[in-house]
C-alpha cells in the first residue's frame, strides 16, 4: 500500500468519525432545542410576550421567539372587503405584500387577539382620579411589557394587576385598529356589514405560528 493510500483511507477514517459525531451533536442539539421550547412555551402562555431569554452559568442564553406567519390566501376577499383601501397597506407585484401594521391588524382577527370596548372604559375600571386617567390614555399603547411599566409608574397596582389590564389594553387597542380599518372601508360598527367583513378577513387569511430557539455564545466567566 502505498503512502497515498494510506493517507485516503486515514482520511476516510476521520471523514465517517467525525461525521458520525456531527449527526451525534445535530440529535442531541435537537433534543436540547425542543426541551427549550417547551420550556419557552410554558412562560409565554397566558402572556403578550413574543420572546423568552434562558441564561447558563456564564455569558452564554439561550433566546426563545413565538414568530407569526401572516399569508393572506385570497386577496380577492380583502379586496372585496376594504376596496380601495387595501391599496394603502398593500404593494402590487405578481403577489402582494402587506405592510407590518397591517399584518398585525390581520393576526388580530383571526387569532381573536382583540376585545370590543373602548380604553376609556379600562381606564375608567383602573383609577377614577382625572388627572391620571389622562396620562394612561397618553401612554397606553397596546404594547404589553412597556404599559406594564406605565401602569406601575403611574398607579398603585401590583404587577400581576398591572399584567392583567395590560393585556386587556392591548386586546382593546387591537379592536380600535380593527374598527377603525373596516370603518375607513366603509363597513361601520354595530351593523351587519361590519360583521361580514370582520368574518371575511378570518377567512381571507391563515397565520401560522412557530417557536424559535436561537443560541448566543459567550466567554464564560
Amino acid at each position: 500500500m502505498t503512502e497515498d493510500q494510506k493517507k485516503i483511507k486515514t482520511m476516510v477514517d476521520e471523514i465517517a468519525k467525525w461525521s458520525k459525531l456531527a449527526d451525534d451533536c445535530k440529535q442531541q442539539l435537537e433534543r436540547l432545542k425542543g426541551e427549550f421550547q417547551k420550556l419557552g412555551a410554558a412562560e409565554l402562555e397566558n402572556t403578550k410576550l413574543k420572546q423568552v431569554e434562558f441564561w447558563g452559568n456564564g455569558a452564554a442564553k439561550v433566546v426563545v421567539t413565538q414568530s407569526e406567519t401572516v399569508k393572506v390566501f385570497s386577496h380577492t376577499f380583502l379586496l372585496q372587503t376594504l376596496d380601495q383601501l387595501l391599496k394603502d397597506f398593500s404593494k402590487e407585484k405578481v403577489t402582494y405584500e402587506y405592510t407590518e401594521p397591517f399584518k398585525r391588524i390581520l393576526s388580530s382577527v383571526c387569532q381573536g387577539n382583540y376585545s370590543e370596548g373602548s380604553l376609556d372604559d379600562v381606564i375608567s375600571q383602573i383609577t377614577g382620579d382625572d388627572k391620571t386617567r389622562k396620562a394612561l390614555k397618553k401612554k397606553l399603547k397596546g404594547n404589553w411589557e412597556k404599559d406594564i411599566q406605565v401602569l406601575l409608574s403611574l398607579t398603585e397596582m401590583t404587577e400581576q394587576e398591572a399584567k392583567h389590564y395590560a393585556y386587556f389594553v392591548q386586546e382593546i387597542i387591537n379592536w380600535e385598529k380593527i374598527v377603525h380599518l373596516l370603518e375607513s372601508a366603509g363597513h361601520h360598527k354595530d351593523t351587519q356589514n361590519f360583521d361580514v367583513a370582520l368574518n371575511a378577513i378570518k377567512h381571507a387569511v391563515i397565520v401560522e405560528e412557530g417557536v424559535k430557539v436561537g443560541i448566543e455564545t459567550g466567554e464564560v466567566a
